[in-house]
């Protein structure tokens, strides 16, 4: 699933809701949020989900690729999480 946000979001804004100070620049603008690889477009925010099928976290590699901003708890992910799960629900309730 791909959607647009409401509202640009910026990288500073993310990185202070997952409290990491490490990551992609804080002068990027997120308008796009995926958990999925097959519709990802540069610049997107992917979220690494783990589902019955599948592990959000053994595409990655495959974001990055595409130049999304990756959220998960691989060390590939450009931005580090417990759970790819809570972090989505924590930046939709910010």
């Amino acid at each position: 699933m791909r959607i647009k946000t409401a509202h640009p979001i910026p990288m500073r804004f993310i990185k202070r809701i997952f409290q990491t100070p490490c990551g992609p620049a804080d002068d990027i603008i997120i308008r796009h949020i995926s958990t999925d690889t097959r519709e990802l477009e540069k610049g997107d925010l992917y979220f690494a989900l783990k589902g019955e099928q599948f592990d959000g976290e053994d595409f990655i590699p495959l974001a990055n690729s595409k130049g999304a901003y990756t959220v998960g708890k691989s060390s590939g992910a450009a931005i580090g999480v417990h759970d790819s799960s809570d972090a989505l629900i924590d930046l939709a309730h910010a």
